[in-house]
């Protein structure tokens, strides 16, 4: 193999791990991050948990005993708007990013600089 062809090897496998190490990092990120909004959303919807026997969830009930009687519908109202609310918000992080995207471009980048790496070594 002369010292160019080994040049060109070497240039193309650097950047085949650079781009496998960057779609490796975008993916550790996005695993973490939904791991995070996993346990978000199982904490708003456990707080937003309907009981069976009042119709209420656990925090209409604390609500309706913080204020005193007569509570205005209203009230119970703006509480389920608030858990609506913070429902959507967890939801809006999983639109996509535009970084998750480039790691995945960097995946495929990365390996077909690495395809371009061995055939280049092998010929």
């Amino acid at each position: 193999m002369s010292t160019g062809t080994r040049a060109l090897v070497i240039v193309l496998a650097i950047l085949a791990a650079l781009f496998e190490i960057f779609g490796t990092v975008t993916v550790f990120l996005t695993y973490r991050r939904s791991a995070n909004l996993g346990a978000s959303i199982v904490g708003a919807l456990a707080s937003a948990e309907v009981s069976s026997e009042s119709g209420l969830t656990d925090t209409e009930k604390l609500f309706l005993k913080v204020i005193p009687p007569p509570v205005e519908r209203s009230d119970v109202q703006r509480i389920k708007d608030t858990s609506y609310e913070s429902i959507k918000k967890l939801s809006k992080s999983l639109e996509p990013k535009w970084w998750i995207t480039l790691g995945l471009w960097a995946y495929v980048l990365g390996a077909v600089l690495g395809l371009a790496a061995a055939i280049v070594a092998v010929s």
